[in-house]
């Protein structure tokens, strides 16, 4: 027995331990790959370009996708707020309740499209940005 041998140990008595379970492994070994990944251009990365790329392409979903919870929150509160504050007073028919309900729609509509706007203009800056 050697100097090296008793101060290293021999190498065939060397032997990795994993500190982890088979599943903890495999956890991590999957981080691992998904890291690289977005290190090469991929991952989050890209679906976030994709996303960027989707909200500029006119003539796609993308405002439809993005009004759709708003419109949805418009009819099932907004709406029925309306009715019940015109029905209270008896005036269902009346040309007043039909003139809020347009007016709440207008609103509705110039907001949305002000808000997707501003997304659109993030979406051209990020996309800029990436470029510079």
């Amino acid at each position: 027995m050697g100097f090296s041998d008793w101060l290293f140990g021999s190498p065939d008595k060397l032997k990795k331990v994993p500190t982890g379970t088979q599943e903890q492994q495999g956890l991590h070994n999957n981080i691992l790959q998904q890291a690289m990944g977005m290190s090469q251009g991929g991952g989050g990365y890209n679906q976030a370009q994709q996303y960027y790329n989707s909200l500029l392409q006119p003539g796609n979903d993308a405002y439809q996708n993005f009004a759709a919870p708003y419109m949805q929150q418009f009819q099932e509160q907004t709406l029925p707020g309306i009715a019940e504050r015109f029905a209270g007073a008896g005036a269902l028919s009346s040309s007043g309740f039909g003139q809020a309900l347009g007016g709440a729609g207008a609103g509705l509509q110039s907001q949305l499209a002000q808000l997707f706007a501003q997304l659109q203009s993030q979406a051209a800056g990020q996309q800029t940005n990436q470029y510079n």
